[in-house]
């Protein structure tokens, strides 16, 4: 396993290792970066930026921040690695975020830079064109660079999560090494590999990914989502993509609509790499039959820390189970009242809580709210699990989305995963709904397949035959659609229709 102090470092290295090897490619205008002219653009923008006043100490022992709008582009990523080489704070947003979001972000940052395609309407402030990220190349020889120490801070990520509220996770050069050694524990692919990123580099997963794909000398290709199936299929054919990274919702999509399509491709994928929401059994039992000499591995995490992974090619478990801790990684339980580890069961299971190197450093200027997440040196989730007597971990929810009907804690997870292998159901959700006996019940939404009818009877049969009395719906609904957010599912507007 190869161990840089940074990805810096390790595409320093390799721009001199391997100069002439391709480092990124954008699938959408077919242009290519090797690992020399990619740390030649790094060295070039982040004198560029150091010139207009990004340095490691803005008067308050950080880095001076440095708001950037994303885009899938060899750009972004240059500016990314610049603003740490720098000494600055990188600090990505969304490629649709309203524009007055960014101007509380960089409010909330004291940022005074923004790097962007297109200027925000307001005029105090330093604008960056993107462009400028690769409009330079310096060839200094490395011995004059200070690359950032161990405990800097390197990356603001802006997300909700853990607590339900907008927040900033502050990661330092130390855990972003860590977060990239942990990820790669789960695959330990080689420098052969083509890693195909649609899922946005503003986000944990795609910007780790190709932090991994970096840092492991292999080719990273970027696509603009999943949305436009034809581009995703025709970048793996066109680039020899051998590793994938699906999300849920775009999964279900490929299998019901596209499966033709995957078939074609399962010759020359090595790894599925299953990020974001949970999948049921269904997509998993999908996806080992078309891919079935493919490595498929599923990670579970938060943006605070990265947790755990399982291996579907040597586990035959339920969508429920999310293996066991990555490198570097402990994992305990909590009680609800995040006061003391506890033994977790199914019956009596407990909040996932983490700690290792690739924890964050806290919620940047909210000492509270880190603290309410952290107890012991763990970072204490808001996600329910527990440990069988196999070893493995499972998950069962959201603590705010588990039901409690009648005193017993009940997963819509476990009755999702038992809907959905019902033929004819697409897909389902499920939430708890007031009962005056039981105080809570579940109720079940289901999206049903095309030429497929709603019947309730027959549905609720398969449920009662396969589930404890606890937790079999009382209420079965028929929607068009699931909503989501981010690849979740919107549990919350569910509760409120």
């Amino acid at each position: 396993m190869q161990k840089f102090q940074s990805v810096l470092h390790a595409i320093a290295n390799y721009a001199m290792t391997v100069p002439e090897k391709v480092a990124i490619i954008e699938a959408e205008s077919d242009r290519r970066c090797t690992y020399s002219e990619l740390w030649a653009y790094v060295k070039a923008f982040s004198r560029q930026l150091i010139s207009i006043g990004v340095n490691q100490d803005s008067g308050d022992g950080y880095g001076t921040r440095v708001v950037v709008r994303c885009t899938q582009t060899v750009d972004y990523m240059v500016a990314a690695l610049a603003i740490q080489l720098a000494g600055g704070v990188f600090v990505p947003v969304e490629k649709n975020i309203a524009e007055m979001r960014i101007i509380e972000i960089m409010k909330e940052t004291d940022s005074n830079i923004f790097i962007s395609s297109v200027p925000l309407s307001v005029s105090d402030y330093i604008y960056i064109s993107l462009a400028d990220a690769t409009k330079e190349k310096v060839s200094t020889e490395d011995k004059e660079i200070a690359f950032p120490i161990p405990d800097s801070l390197t990356h603001i990520l802006f997300t909700t999560g853990t607590t339900g509220e907008s927040k900033g996770i502050m990661v330092s050069q130390k855990s972003s090494t860590a977060r990239i050694l942990a990820a790669y524990s789960a695959c330990h692919y080689d420098d052969k590999q083509v890693l195909l990123i649609p899922a946005p580099l503003s986000h944990v997963t795609g910007l780790r990914r190709t932090y991994v794909s970096l840092f492991y000398q292999c080719t990273t290709v970027l696509l603009d989502g999943y949305v436009f199936a034809a581009s995703f299929f025709s970048a793996i054919k066109k680039y020899g993509v051998t590793v994938l990274t699906l999300m849920s919702a775009a999964t279900e999509i490929y299998l019901r609509m596209y499966r033709d399509k995957l078939e074609e491709i399962r010759g020359q994928i090595n790894y599925i790499s299953l990020g974001g929401s949970s999948y049921p059994d269904t997509q998993i039992k999908s996806l080992k039959t078309i891919f079935n000499k493919s490595k498929i591995i599923k990670l579970y995490g938060a943006t605070e820390i990265p947790g755990c992974s399982i291996d579907y090619t040597v586990n035959n478990c339920t969508a429920c189970c999310i293996g066991k801790p990555l490198l570097g990684i402990e994992t305990v339980f909590f009680d609800e009242q995040k006061e003391h580890i506890i033994e977790a069961t199914k019956e009596n299971p407990g909040l996932f809580a983490m700690k290792g190197d690739a924890k964050m450093d806290g919620y940047w200027r909210k000492p509270e709210l880190t603290a309410s997440v952290t107890k012991e040196g763990y970072i204490i989730l808001s996600d329910l699990g527990y440990v069988d007597g196999d070893g493995l971990l499972y998950f069962i929810g959201r603590a705010d989305d588990v039901i409690i009907s009648g005193g017993y804690k009940v997963a819509p997870l476990e009755i999702e995963e038992v809907a959905n292998s019902f033929k004819g159901i697409r897909e389902s959700a499920c939430v708890a709904v007031s009962d005056p006996i039981m105080g809570q019940v579940p109720k079940l939404y289901v999206v049903m397949e095309d030429n497929y009818f709603f019947d309730f009877t027959e549905i609720h049969k398969h449920l009662k035959d396969k589930l404890e009395t606890t937790r079999i719906p009382r209420h079965i609904e028929k929607i068009d659609k699931i909503p989501r957010i981010n690849n979740k599912i919107n549990r919350k507007e569910l509760k409120n229709k």
